[in-house]
């Protein structure tokens, strides 16, 4: 491919600022590579009036998106805006107008990745999304390429890593990480969709599709954030050598798929434990190819901004976007069903017998009790509610959350209790 490609770019966001900053800085190097020039003809905003990150040519802007859909010129639609509508229609009808498209709309593509497929193949255009999952670029090859990858777990959201390791070094409490990571522009006004998990569903969602080309709608995945993890389950973890990592996990189980996105316990031996900030990791078990990982960064705008102009060059250059061609839904696996070890943090009064107690109640549900802490200096009078760890053995989901609920009533147990699974298949 060779001359000018004009572009138009819905959105101009936090991502959308990104592309346009890449495109002016890289575009004569794109040039010189690839004798191809880009040209950003248009961009499609909400509020003409809204003040800009940086500074942007004025009559590039427009409110109304038929300056881009109905601009015969215009060759690449870039799709930034979020959501799932009107950003759907936008892509169905570049598509259907010959447009190529590029998003980083995780939630478009994984709730409506199959239908946008078809679009692009029935009418032989590009739909690059690698930006959907930030900054791992290289997965889309790998996983959609093999045919016998088992498992993929990874942390897949910067945001809420960011606030789980700066909780850890600050030995402070999530809402003033939060609003220090608000500040950086690390998370949004509303940080729903990056500390209760459901970016991280969106992109497991998205994994799904290209690993074992199925389909997994974003409310069939069991979904917990981070808003219930305190200093003190912070702290507890160090102390029994772990950390706390927000985790999307997919694993194949014979014909049916596990997949669950909340927060882990993660010994601080292994490479996810390791990310720190904004760090994006993703680990994959193939089972002919053996164990891969990847890492990136995961929040900011520069990481998904490089995804789209990577996207960008497979367009220039004619290369087809990996995606299986047929997709079938696999049945889920049931979370009660759901195999693990567990973390529980309870308030239990100091008086003889409360261990046994607690061991009672496991006991009767065949659980078995690997480790029981406490630190030295949340000893109290005997009489007082004293912080207690307890680490149980690898059990059904269903079976634990029954023992959990007939803990919840003995007398000597106040307050919330704190759960946290342990993921031990990690290298």
């Amino acid at each position: 491919m060779s001359g000018k490609l004009n572009i138009g770019l819905f959105g101009l966001g936090t991502v959308g600022c990104g592309v346009v900053e890449l495109l002016s800085s890289l575009s004569q190097e794109l040039e010189r590579r690839y004798g191809v020039s880009l040209n950003l003809k248009r961009i499609v905003v909400r509020n003409l009036d809204k003040p800009r990150a940086i500074e942007i040519d004025r009559s590039l802007l427009t409110d109304d998106p038929r300056q881009i859909l109905d601009d015969r010129d215009i060759d690449i639609v870039v799709e930034v805006m979020g959501g799932i509508s009107p950003a759907r229609e936008y892509i169905l009808e570049a598509l259907r107008r010959k447009k190529h498209v590029i998003t980083a709309n995780k939630a478009v593509i994984a709730k409506k990745g199959p239908e946008l497929l078809r679009q692009s193949i029935k009418s032989d255009r590009f739909l690059g999304f690698r930006a959907s999952v930030t900054g791992l670029l290289d997965i889309f090859e790998r996983l959609s390429t093999s045919i016998s990858i088992q498992s993929l777990v990874g942390v897949l959201n910067g945001t809420s890593n960011y606030i789980l390791t700066e909780m850890e070094k600050q030995a402070r409490e999530l809402p003033e990480i939060l609003a220090q990571a608000q500040a950086l522009g690390y998370a949004e006004e509303d940080p729903s969709l990056d500390i209760d998990g459901y970016d991280t569903a969106d992109k497991v969602a998205v994994l799904c599709l290209l690993a074992f080309a199925s389909p997994v709608r974003r409310e069939q995945i069991y979904t917990e954030g981070i808003r219930q993890i305190t200093q003190q389950d912070i702290q507890f973890a160090g102390d029994l050598g772990y950390r706390i990592k927000l985790l999307g996990i997919a694993r194949l189980h014979r014909e049916k798929l596990e997949v669950r996105v909340h927060p882990c316990l993660v010994s601080k031996d292994k490479a996810l434990a390791r990310l720190e900030g904004v760090e994006n990791g993703l680990q994959i078990y193939d089972e002919l190819r053996g164990q891969g990982g990847f890492t990136a960064p995961g929040a900011g705008k520069y990481p998904a901004a490089y995804a789209i102009i990577y996207d960008l060059v497979n367009v220039i250059t004619g290369k087809p976007v990996y995606f299986p061609d047929k997709l079938s839904r696999l049945p889920l696996l049931k979370m009660n069903e759901v195999k693990s070890e567990y973390y529980l943090r309870v308030g239990a009064l100091n008086q003889p017998g409360v261990l046994e107690k607690i061991a009672g109640v496991f006991r009767r549900y065949d659980i078995n009790i690997m480790s029981v802490f406490q630190p030295k200096e949340s000893r109290g009078e005997r009489g007082e509610i004293i912080p207690l760890a307890v680490i149980v053995d690898r059990a059904s989901e269903g079976g634990f959350q029954r023992a959990v609920s007939r803990l919840r009533r003995l007398e000597v147990i106040h307050g919330p209790v704190s759960i946290i699974r342990v993921e031990e298949s990690l290298w």
